[in-house]
């Protein structure tokens, strides 16, 4: 597990791949007219860790979100090797 800013934490649910591709750019816009700082922001999921929830996702999320603030650790992705090269996360906030 990786530990955990409360003001660094980006939870991701329901998002297609698509989306993703399209929501992360406008995002690190957005990091960026505030800091130039790299790497300090962290994306979750919760639906590795269970499955598809459909309306539900909003809520696990939220908990899962909320017990990563309390006990400052982030807890990984099942299955999770490598970002999206698309994204180019090595030169973001993420």
């Amino acid at each position: 597990m990786a530990t955990c800013d409360p003001a660094t934490w980006l939870p991701r649910e329901q998002v297609s791949d698509y989306i993703s591709r399209e929501l992360i750019p406008v995002m690190v816009e957005a990091f960026r007219a505030q800091t130039e700082k790299k790497g300090f922001c962290a994306i979750g999921s919760v639906k590795t860790n269970v499955g598809h929830l459909d309306t539900a996702a909003g809520v696990a999320g939220l908990i899962k979100t909320a017990l990563a603030l309390e006990h400052k650790m982030i807890p990984p992705s099942l299955h999770f090797e490598e970002p999206n090269p698309e994204l180019n996360l090595e030169d973001s906030q993420f």
